[in-house]
């Protein structure tokens, strides 16, 4: 398991636990890459904002819990 630090496309600095021993795809990705599903994050950074209510279903590792 690893803890990182990330601020995908400049929003808030968050840490996430990745589990590299159990999840070899997206935690292999995020410790590299430092974000997950670019299109998709810039979505929610340019579409949600601050202070507005939303619903993460089918939440995984929580990175798009953390980002909302």
């Amino acid at each position: 398991m690893h803890v990182i630090a990330i601020s995908p496309l400049g929003t808030k600095t968050f840490s996430l636990i990745v589990d590299d021993q159990n999840d070899r795809v997206i935690a292999a990705y995020l410790l590299h890459n430092k974000i997950w599903e670019p299109l998709e994050t810039r979505l929610i950074v340019h579409l949600v904002s601050e202070g507005e209510n939303v619903i993460d279903i089918g939440a995984n590792i929580g990175y798009y819990t953390f980002l909302l």
